[in-house]
C-alpha cells in the first residue's frame, strides 16, 4: 500500500493488513515505520464496536467493551481481566494470535456477519476513518519523543519530549496537555477544535496536528494527535 491509497482507502483489512503484517520481530515495519502497539489496536477494536451500539446491545457486550478499553491503558486489574473472561465466550486479548490478526478478524466479523448487506460499504468507510484516526498517516509520523542514553540506567534508550514538545506542553501551566487529559478522559472529542486553537496560540505550526483537530471526521480513545500529546503509545 502506498502512502496515497492510505489516505484515500477505504477497505480496512487492507489497510490493518498494511501496518500489522510481516513483522516477525514485532519491532519495527519494512518501510522504518514503527509497528502499531497492541494498545492502539485494540482502542481502535474499542471504537470500531463502540460506534455500532445496536451490535453491543444484541451481544450484551459493553462490560466487555469497557473491561477492553481499561485493558488498552493498563487500569484492569487481573482478578477483574479474569471474570471478563470467565463470563464471555470470545477472547478479549486475542491470546494464542498475533494481536493484528485477532483485530483483523474482529473487523472482518463486524462489517461482514454483523452488517446487512446494504450497509457494509458505509461500516468499512467508517472503520477506515477510525483506522486513520488512530494511526494517522504512518508514511509521515510526527514525533515529539526520541530516544537517547541515560547514563543512570546503564546505558539504555529513554524516551525524551524534543524541545519544541516540552516548551508546548508546559505553555500556561501545561494548558494543551490538560485539554488533551480532559478529551482523552472524559470522550470530550467535540473539543478537538479548542485543542487546535490553544495549539496555533502556543506556537504549533505543524498542519497535520492541527488540519486533524479541525477535521469534521470522528475522533476516538486513542487518536493519533491526543496520544501525541500525552505521550501515549
Amino acid at each position: 500500500m502506498t502512502e496515497a491509497e492510505w489516505l484515500a482507502c477505504a477497505d480496512p483489512q487492507r489497510m490493518l493488513d498494511a501496518i500489522t503484517r510481516d513483522h516477525p520481530d514485532g519491532v519495527r515495519h519494512p518501510l522504518g515505520r514503527l509497528v502499531p502497539t497492541d494498545r492502539k489496536l485494540r482502542l481502535f477494536s474499542c471504537a470500531m464496536w463502540r460506534r455500532r451500539p445496536e451490535v453491543m446491545d444484541s451481544l450484551n457486550a459493553w462490560g466487555l467493551l469497557e473491561a477492553s478499553e481499561k485493558l488498552a491503558d493498563d487500569l484492569l486489574p487481573a482478578h477483574e481481566l479474569a471474570a471478563v473472561r470467565a463470563d464471555w465466550p470470545i477472547d478479549l486479548d486475542g491470546a494464542g494470535l498475533p494481536y493484528g490478526s485477532w483485530v483483523r478478524q474482529a473487523s472482518l466479523h463486524l462489517h461482514t456477519v454483523l452488517t446487512p448487506a446494504e450497509r457494509q460499504p458505509e461500516e468499512r468507510a467508517a472503520q477506515a476513518g477510525l483506522l486513520r484516526d488512530v494511526f494517522g498517516n504512518p508514511w509521515r509520523p510526527v514525533r515529539w519523543q526520541e530516544y537517547q542514553p541515560d547514563s543512570t540506567e546503564g546505558g539504555l534508550m529513554l524516551p525524551c519530549w524534543t524541545d519544541e514538545a516540552y516548551r508546548i506542553r508546559q505553555w500556561n501551566g501545561g494548558t494543551v496537555v490538560s485539554i488533551a487529559r480532559a478529551i482523552y478522559d472524559d470522550r470530550r472529542f467535540e473539543d478537538m477544535p479548542v485543542l487546535a486553537d490553544a495549539l496555533e496560540e502556543v506556537g504549533c505550526t505543524d498542519e497535520a496536528i492541527l488540519a486533524h483537530c479541525r477535521q469534521p471526521g470522528e475522533h476516538v480513545r486513542g487518536c493519533w494527535v491526543i496520544d501525541l500529546i500525552l505521550g501515549k503509545e
